[in-house]
């Protein structure tokens, strides 16, 4: 039983890891926004029509994980398909920091 028990909190704590692959940007939600956008990001981030959540207590989530290290100064419109798009928030910035190097590699006893 206790094998059972174990294995079954490994599966869960495996599939929240999964879930969460790295931080993300978000909002406070927008009455009546179905979209939203984001700029100061790299080009491969797409960031131009990120779907709002519906009822959510975000407005929209855009995973960072693949995030190249460096400064970010970004800025987010709400945005409707009737519309069109709010004006840009106020700046946000934020480091993504570098992962340090392993250092003093050896063997210990």
């Amino acid at each position: 039983m206790k094998k059972v028990s174990l294995f079954v909190f490994l599966a869960i704590l495996a599939m929240c890891s999964i879930a969460s692959a790295g931080p993300s940007l978000t909002c406070d939600p927008v009455a009546g926004a179905t979209y939203y956008t984001v700029k100061g990001l790299p080009a491969d981030i797409d960031a131009s029509h990120i779907p709002a959540i519906p009822e959510g207590t975000e407005g929209f989530l855009l995973d960072l994980a693949n995030l190249p290290p460096g400064d970010y100064t970004v800025t987010a419109q709400a945005c409707d398909d009737l519309w069109g798009c709010s004006a840009d928030s106020s700046p946000f910035d934020f480091t993504r920091p570098t992962t340090g190097g392993v250092v003093n590699i050896r063997l210990v006893r």
